[in-house]
C-alpha cells in the first residue's frame, strides 16, 4: 500500500516537473525567436551544455574534488609518517616532512583555483547580463532595462551566494 502511494506521488511529480519544464521551454523559445543570433549565442556562453560558463563550473567541481584528494593524501602520508617514526623509535622525526610540505602547497594552490573560478564565472554572468541590458537592440521595455542595471549593482554589493546557485 505504502509502495503504491510513493509510485504515485513519485509519477505525480514527474508529471508536474515536465509540464513546468515545457513552459520554460515555450518561455525560451519566444525569447529566442526574439533574440538576433550574436544575442543568443551571449546569452548561451553563461549556461548552455558545453558553454564557457558549463566548463567553468565543472572545473570548479574538478578542483573541489583535487582538493579533497590532496587532503586525503596528507592525512594518510602523516599518519604513516608517524607510525614508520615510532617503528624507528624516534617519534619526533619525520621522515616524509617534504612530502608534507609539497602537499600542503598543492593543496592551497587547489583552493585558489577553486576561488579563481568561481570569480570567473561569477564575473562572465555579470558580463554577460550587462551586456544584453545595455545592447539597445535587445528585446525589453526600457523600464526593465534601467531595473536590471540598478539590479546589477545591487547584486556586486550584496554577499556572494554559493557558487552552485549562480549556475542553476
Amino acid at each position: 500500500m505504502i509502495k503504491n502511494n510513493i509510485k504515485g506521488i513519485a509519477l505525480l511529480l514527474t508529471l508536474i516537473s515536465s509540464f513546468a519544464c515545457l513552459s520554460n521551454i515555450n518561455c525560451l523559445v519566444k525569447a529566442a525567436e526574439k533574440l538576433n543570433r550574436n544575442q543568443l549565442m551571449l546569452l548561451n556562453l553563461k549556461t548552455a551544455p558545453e558553454s564557457a560558463g558549463f566548463y567553468i563550473v565543472n572545473s570548479y567541481h574538478t578542483s573541489k574534488e583535487i582538493s579533497q584528494n590532496i587532503d586525503r593524501a596528507l592525512n594518510q602520508v602523516t599518519a604513516v609518517d608517524k607510525t614508520y617514526a615510532k617503528y624507528r623509535r624516534r617519534p619526533d622525526d619525520r621522515f616524509l616532512q617534504s612530502t608534507c610540505l609539497k602537499l600542503t602547497l598543492a593543496k592551497q594552490t587547489a583552493q585558489d583555483l577553486e576561488q579563481q573560478l568561481q570569480d570567473a564565472f561569477a564575473e562572465l554572468k555579470s558580463n554577460v547580463d550587462e551586456s544584453l541590458i545595455t545592447d539597445e537592440r535587445f528585446p525589453a521595455s526600457k523600464e526593465e532595462k534601467s531595473k536590471g542595471k540598478s539590479n546589477i549593482k545591487d547584486n556586486k554589493k550584496k554577499s556572494k551566494l554559493p557558487f552552485a546557485s549562480h549556475y542553476f
